[in-house]
């Protein structure tokens, strides 16, 4: 977003709303597909509550991480148990396996990506969130949320660390809340799939991660560019809510 950090506490929560839209339209549409993932959102409840913990131990959840817990909830587009998605992409992605990822690193495992973006929804996750960011803390580490896995765990790939968004420091804009981790290599924004045409600024915010994730990639930033998908995403995508 081009604007103010005064305009963004307007714009932000709009935003939100409108992803939260595209992500309606997104998940059934993947249904009508018979995708393997029968629960993509998840409603985080008591989010008052949860934001008075992190509060309490003196952390503040950036507000596009809250907008997106409230608007939509937790959004999971892959199956973290049992990785049916997987299978579903190997039969419908001809040699998805077989050719490395479009524009990626020699001998880079293919993974889809699909987002995942983690939130309170279930118990022990705010003390787990809370624990992480202390020991972040006291190892001087950047302080910052895990919201996801990286993009080769979510397809049951060993990997790397995972998707955290960063806490904004003193004079950070808090809607411009970093995005690190996943898709980062040798300390540079990396994606799995081919770069899409709108990805943001290294590093990008949340937000923007996902505008470029979801309206260009169709949920599976890994997917980007493989020739399969490539039909696939354009009824994936096709008149998604801008945001």
């Amino acid at each position: 977003m081009s604007a103010s950090p005064a305009d963004r506490v307007d714009l932000g929560p709009r935003a939100v709303m409108t992803c939260a839209a595209a992500v309606r339209v997104l998940t059934e549409r993947l249904a009508d597909l018979e995708y393997p993932v029968a629960r993509p959102v998840r409603p985080c409840g008591n989010l008052d509550e949860v934001s008075a913990t992190f509060d309490q131990a003196g952390y503040a959840v950036p507000p596009a991480l809250v907008a997106l817990w409230q608007h939509i909830g937790a959004l999971c587009l892959v199956d973290l148990e049992d990785h049916r998605h997987v299978a579903f992409w190997a039969d419908r992605l001809e040699r998805w396996r077989a050719v490395g990822a479009p524009g990626g690193d020699s001998g880079w495992e293919p993974c889809c990506d699909g987002v995942v973006v983690d939130g309170p929804d279930g118990a022990g996750w705010v003390a787990y969130a809370v624990n992480r960011l202390e020991i972040a803390d006291d190892e001087g580490w950047p302080v910052a949320i895990e919201i996801a896995p990286d993009e080769l765990h979510k397809d049951n790939i060993s990997g790397g660390g995972p998707y955290e968004v960063v806490l904004p420091g003193p004079g950070d804009d808090p809607w411009l809340a970093v995005l690190e981790g996943g898709f980062r290599w040798n300390g540079e924004t990396r994606w799995s799939g081919r770069r899409p045409s709108s990805a943001p600024p290294d590093p990008p915010d949340l937000i923007s991660y996902l505008r470029t994730a979801l309206l260009e990639c169709g949920g599976f930033p890994g997917l980007h560019g493989h020739p399969a998908y490539t039909h696939m995403l354009k009824d994936l995508s096709a008149d998604l809510p801008v945001f």
